[in-house]
């Protein structure tokens, strides 16, 4: 096999809007003072930027910070790859997520917590109005586009038990009727007897995030991936704090790969995954290519999908690439 070179490529400094400019030049003429937080929090937040399948555009997107109403929003700019005028190209409640089509000509982002797509016109480097694609229940996010262009896979926090329906819509509306029951319910007091019931500040519930396709074309031919049967209660891909997501597409769009912890005892394990799961045939099931009693995760396959590039935890803060 030959030796790889990873490329990172980084959108490095700080977009402030006019008006923070503007006030950060009219401060030189009346001196110096130290930052505030009100300083801090009227600068915009630069993150996650995607290049154009062409090369000559950056989309990224911009946080902005309201005190007064106590609320963060990100939009979505596009900037020219050679250097030029930054522009605002989303301006809804928020849109985030933003990934470029591989065929250029669409752009998607998640927004309304479903995923949105919007036609990219490659010339001018806008986007058209954003239409909704996804209209599941309990959410989605995090979409990332087949090398072909005509299917997404996205992630959504749903019900286990309603996973194993026979259509993806009974598995829709079996995880809409357990939403409302909860919410109609007045008792909201929860009894938990095993750990993993929170991360940090956030309650796990009875949901669990599972890995979904759609087709990019019209929303349609919604699937669970990694229904109750194939994966149990774990979480599909699992918990993450930054860094690769858990699920990719082969090549020639034909295939996924996935990261799951399927040891029953989650509390005391790490043992995450990776699996891979023929999409277009109905009697496919997920194989298992990592064999490590650690974490393996962030799989990426090779252009010519030979191989499956996943990072392997070796120990605490130890971490090595490996190939399957």
């Amino acid at each position: 096999m030959r030796n790889r070179t990873v490329c990172t490529v980084a959108l490095v400094g700080l977009l402030a809007a006019p008006g923070v400019r503007g006030s950060a030049q009219g401060m030189g003429a009346v001196g110096k003072r130290p930052m505030t937080f009100e300083d801090m929090q009227r600068m915009k937040r630069v993150s996650d930027p995607q290049i154009s399948p062409s090369g000559k555009w950056v989309m990224f997107s911009v946080t902005d910070v309201s005190l007064e109403k106590n609320t963060k929003t990100n939009h979505l700019w596009v900037v020219p790859l050679a250097g030029g005028k930054e522009v605002q190209v989303t301006s809804g409640s928020g849109e985030s997520n933003g990934r470029f089509s591989p065929d250029g000509r669409s752009v998607s982002w998640t927004a309304d917590d479903q995923i949105a797509l919007a036609v990219w016109d490659e010339a001018a480097g806008t986007v058209g109005a954003g239409k909704a694609l996804t209209q599941v229940s309990t959410g989605a996010d995090g979409a990332v586009w087949a090398p072909n262009s005509k299917r997404l896979l996205f992630v959504s926090s749903v019900y286990p038990e309603c996973s194993d329906k026979g259509t993806w819509a009974e598995e829709d509306a079996c995880d809409k009727a357990k939403d409302e029951a909860a919410a109609a319910s007045p008792v909201k007091a929860q009894v938990w007897d095993h750990l993993l019931y929170r991360h940090w500040n956030a309650y796990t519930g009875e949901k669990r995030s599972h890995v979904l396709v759609v087709s990019a074309t019209d929303g349609s031919q919604v699937r669970d991936l990694t229904p109750q049967s194939a994966v149990g209660d774990a979480e599909t891909p699992t918990f993450s704090l930054g860094g690769p997501i858990g699920y990719a597409w082969a090549p020639g769009s034909e295939e996924i790969a996935y990261v799951t912890n399927l040891d029953t005892v989650k509390a005391a394990s790490t043992n995450n995954d990776v699996f891979t799961l023929l999409l277009d045939d109905p009697g496919a099931k997920a194989r298992k290519i990592s064999t490590s009693l650690g974490s393996d995760d962030g799989p990426a396959y090779s252009p010519d999908g030979r191989y499956i590039a996943f990072g392997r935890r070796l120990g605490m803060g130890m971490s090595r690439i490996s190939f399957g």
